[in-house]
């Protein structure tokens, strides 16, 4: 690991603590990966360098929400544009037909309460909008 993402790796276990939860019960695979349950939801944490664009260091805290449903498809993209219209911080984004909801931010101005907000953000996010998708378009959540 190099000094400059140990600052970060600590921002975020530091972070993690705060939500009294232990940094050791959730690494991931990799170095700066986080893996934690917010009840049902698994909650995916990870900080990385991009060599390219001089080492900048990002931040992402994400979690897979639910599968795009077989039926009411063009209904259930319309909703997800308009509720990230009115969410804060994150937003919903697709791959290979799962939906997301993913913050990412640059890490270099960041501070531990930065992530715990992210965290509890997604956190809220998926479980207040996995329930509404689950009732309102019956999606299979992830």
């Amino acid at each position: 690991m190099s000094e400059q993402l140990a600052q970060f790796y600590f921002l975020v276990e530091t972070g993690l603590r705060e939500l009294e939860i232990d940094p050791s019960q959730c690494k991931g695979d990799l170095p700066g990966q986080w893996n934690l349950a917010f009840g049902d939801i698994i909650i995916g944490i990870d900080v990385w360098s991009i060599p390219e664009q001089n080492n900048k260091v990002v931040f992402q805290v994400q979690t897979a929400l639910a599968r795009i449903p077989e039926e009411n498809v063009e209904a259930f993209y319309k909703e997800l544009l308009e509720v990230n219209y009115i969410m804060y911080g994150i937003a919903f984004s697709m791959v290979d037909g799962v939906i997301y909801l993913k913050t990412m931010r640059d890490a270099h101005d960041m501070h531990h309460n930065d992530v715990v907000d992210a965290i509890r953000l997604c956190g809220f996010y998926a479980e207040h909008y996995g329930n509404q998708f689950v009732k309102d378009f019956n999606v299979q959540l992830y």
